[in-house]
């Protein structure tokens, strides 16, 4: 609707004081539009209170942003719903006009919401799922002149006319979401380009904290829960378990118990628990690689124990009969899905 038809629309609307017209004060929604992906064609519809379609507008290679202009002459003043879509991002917003007053809706097409898909009556905002709905009240004014410019032919009057918002279906992009291939290279959103396809891929924080009692002669098991360690000792009377525990995005399962533990060694997330003669058993860790291992030094003819076990941030300290210690690290691990 152009802005002379406008005018007439508001003219027709004005008062009569003292056998003077006054026009009334008008009621506007400017939505502007902002994009952080290429927006090859930009898609608008807009539609009133009514269910009537006031703005459809297809905009070839737009120089964003792009501001249009929603105005409204008469109650109900809304819902107003704008459905906004280019370069496969999709963003819907529903909210009212002010009589009176000209407000600012900002929409953003981003990347982060390429690969996310929200049934109504969400809208995808920064890449996650919430209500399309934006009250009027949190809108600021709009101010002519300092924004952005109004896209020429896209002035839109709320009012009732024929035909309703055509159901065009959400597009998708074909490469750069989860599964997909990458798009030269890259990908939508956080996801990670590996071996030519789209992957969440995360990189964890391992961290470990416990510590046995001092007083232990031996340590005789390891055991892994979840995001727990439990490591046993022994004091020659009684044995104990003490917790370790697992965080930033470590987690264990196995079990390894031996008579006494002489040592400890590791295979890539794999810890193996040592025995005497040879004997062991295997703690299997996800979200996490291992580094270093320690043997108890021997005790006269025999093989020596390890006594102690203490363990803060990314590092286990294991500690020996003798007095002699070694550790474990656990370093981050690139985990894609």
């Amino acid at each position: 609707m152009s802005s002379s038809c406008r005018w007439v629309a508001l003219l027709a609307l004005a008062s009569t004081v003292g056998g003077c017209r006054s026009t009334p004060p008008l009621t506007e929604l400017v939505v502007v539009i902002h994009a952080d992906v290429p927006v090859p064609t930009l898609h608008v519809t807009a539609t009133g209170p009514e269910g009537s379609l006031a703005v459809d507008a297809r905009i070839t290679s737009p120089t964003l942003p792009v501001s249009i202009v929603l105005t409204r002459d008469h109650a109900p003043y809304g819902p107003v719903t704008i459905h906004v879509e280019g370069g496969g991002a999709i963003s819907d917003t529903q909210t009212d006009l002010v009589p009176g007053e000209r407000l600012r809706l900002d929409v953003q097409l981003s990347a982060s919401c390429l690969c996310t898909s929200c049934m109504p009556p969400q809208t995808c905002r920064a890449g996650t799922c919430m209500d399309r709905s934006v009250a009027a009240s949190s809108l600021p004014r709009w101010i002519e002149g300092t924004d952005a410019a109004v896209a020429p032919g896209l002035d839109g009057a709320l009012v009732s006319e024929a035909g309703m918002l055509p159901d065009a279906g959400p597009t998708r992009p074909t490469c750069g979401c989860m599964g997909q291939p990458c798009c030269a290279g890259a990908c939508n959103g956080m996801l990670s380009c590996r071996s030519s396809t789209c992957m969440d891929c995360f990189t964890t924080d391992p961290t470990i904290m416990g510590t046995t009692p001092t007083t232990a002669m031996f340590l005789t098991a390891i055991s892994a829960i979840n995001d727990t360690l439990w490591i046993s000792s022994s004091d020659g009377m009684s044995v104990g378990q003490v917790p370790f525990v697992l965080t930033g995005g470590a987690t264990g399962t196995g079990t390894a118990v031996v008579t006494q533990i002489v040592g400890i060694t590791t295979t890539g997330s794999a810890m193996h628990v040592h025995g005497p003669g040879g004997s062991m058993g295997t703690i299997n860790l996800a979200g996490a690689t291992l580094m270093g291992s320690f043997t108890a030094p021997m005790h006269g003819a025999v093989e020596g124990a390890i006594t102690h076990a203490s363990a803060t941030g990314h590092v286990l300290t294991l500690t020996a009969w003798n007095g002699t210690m070694g550790t474990i690290t656990f370093v981050p691990v690139e985990t894609c899905r």
